[in-house]
Formats: structure tokens, sequence, C-alpha cells
């Protein structure tokens, strides 16, 4: 603590001044200057103190030592992380944020220069031990190179400032897929704002006889050759690429589709049947006053009843 005394005296004056603790009497001390400032040390954080300060101008040819003496109380001022109340209670490069002395929101504190920074930005070098460091969308953790860095969470990616959720890349079946006997046809949806590669594997259910395996950047991606009528289990993994701080990243959906069936096959509904086609008598084909043209897979208008 340094006292700065406010006086008028224009003659050479001593002060003489000493402190005691309220709560402990062995913390305690002296120190006799000329200075109106006074260094006060060593002192307790968050301790009441009695100082005693006896002015004394000193004796000459005329007159005696003359000396005055007052007393008051002074608080020294709480550290970072100490119980608080308000913010004359902290050290002055505190606050009193939440009960205790530290730093604002978007800001940590420096213990090397016990100072509060501005949080630090992506890709700046951090200390996980220290709270706030980064930016409150950020967290320190380590890059690919092992190296602590402040850099967007496990389970979002960064993207032109911001972290984005891995929610956004989940490549779900769009209800515009196309699904026929012996192919599909999908299409991805999802809200991925960077560059994805889709790795796409089906498998027939329940046997696993069929199965093959696809990779595309693009939303739209054939999946062939397939079996008619056919359920598979298909994955369709979402990937992102590995950079200078992240790692690759692969974010997994699966789900259960089936081929269409063909003209002829036994169907329950005509939902079951390929495009164009109806279920009829348990049979995907045609119906009444329509016949099916092989050449092109299609109804055809007749006057003939149906023929299957």
């Amino acid at each position: 603590m340094f006292l700065k005394f406010n006086s008028t005296a224009q003659v050479v004056v001593t002060f003489n001044v000493s402190w005691t603790s309220q709560v402990n009497l062995t913390d305690r001390g002296y120190n006799m200057t000329s200075s109106r400032d006074v260094y006060v040390a060593p002192l307790t954080p968050a301790r009441e103190y009695t100082f005693t300060i006896t002015t004394i101008l000193q004796a000459d040819n005329y007159y005696q030592a003359k000396q005055s003496q007052r007393s008051f109380y002074v608080a020294t001022r709480r550290p970072f992380d100490y119980v608080c109340y308000s913010n004359s209670q902290c050290d002055e490069r505190l606050e009193c944020v939440n009960g205790k002395c530290g730093c604002q929101n978007n800001s940590f504190y420096n213990t090397a220069t016990q100072t509060c920074r501005n949080s630090l930005s992506h890709a700046q070098t951090c200390s996980p031990s220290v709270p706030r460091m980064c930016q409150a969308h950020l967290t320190c953790r380590l890059d690919r190179f092992s190296s602590y860095k402040c850099l967007c969470s496990t389970i979002t990616h960064f993207y032109l400032g911001s972290c984005l959720s891995d929610i956004n890349v989940i490549a779900y079946d769009s209800k515009d897929s196309v699904v026929a006997p012996t192919f599909m046809y999908l299409k991805i949806n999802n809200s991925a704002q960077v560059t994805v590669t889709y790795y796409v594997s089906w498998i027939s259910v329940p046997y696993g006889s069929n199965r093959g395996y696809n990779s595309t950047k693009s939303r739209d991606i054939y999946v062939a050759p397939l079996i008619p009528a056919t359920e598979y289990n298909l994955t369709i993994t979402s990937t992102l690429s590995s950079d200078y701080y992240y790692s690759e990243k692969s974010i997994y959906n699966t789900f259960i589709k089936a081929t269409k069936s063909p003209y002829g096959y036994l169907c329950t509904m005509t939902i079951l049947c390929e495009k164009g086609l109806d279920c009829v008598n348990g049979f995907c084909g045609c119906l009444i006053d329509f016949y099916y043209n092989e050449p092109s897979k299609s109804c055809q208008k007749s006057k003939n009843t149906l023929r299957l």
C-alpha cells in the first residue's frame, strides 16, 4: 500500500507510520520517512488495519521537538477470486463480478501481469486452466498438432469467424430422393455451409448379399446397382477435411430405405411399387383399361381390360 499524505507543511517533517491488523496483532509494521509517499508492506489481503501517523517537527536552537498524531482504519484490497460485495473492495485492476473479484465477461485474468485482458480470438495460444481465456464461442483445447489453441468445440466447426453446429452437416434423406427398383438417387438435405465429402455405403437387409460404396462432394448421391423390392441399410458419412488446426471429422447418419417393386412383383400397397404402377390384386401392375408396355416400362391406355 502507498499512503500519500496531504499536508501543506513548508518545513521538513518526519512521518512515523505504524500499522496493526485488527484481527491478528502480530500482523503489524512500522516505517519512518520524510517523504509524503509512504510505502506500507507487507500487508495481508482483505484485512482491516489500524494506521497511526505521528507527524514530528524536529527540535532546533529555539524550539523543542513537536509532534501530532492521528489514527484511521484502512482495509487492504481483495485479489483475484476473493469474495466481494462491491468494486471498491477489489484490487483496482479488478471488478466485483458475481460476488468475486475478477474480470468482466469477454476478458480473463492474466496471472503474470495480475490484470484483466480481452479474451483471445480463434487460433490464439491459450491455457486450459485459465477461465474465459478464449472468446465465449471458443474453447481452449488441443489442435491437430497437440498445441493448446482457442478453437471451436468438438461438436462444432469453424466457418467465417463463427462456430457452427455439426448438426448442420448431417446428411438427411430428402423427400425429393428418387427410388427405383434397381437404384436410388438420394438428395441430401442439410444446411452445411462448408465443403463436405459424403461417403455412402449400403447393404441389403437381412442377409447382406448386396452391398456397395460411393463418395461425392455433391448433395445428389447415386446408389446402384440394387435389388428390387429389397430393404437396404444406408450409412452416409459427412466428412470435414482437416486443416491447420482441426483434424478430419466425420459425422454419421444411418437409415433404412427399400427399393421399389417392378411390374409383376407382389405388393400390399401402391407405395411399394415402381413409379407409374399400382398395387392391383396383390401385384404391381396397371389399372383397368391400361396395359403394361415393356419397352417404356409404363402403363398405357388400352381398350382392352387389364393384362398382367
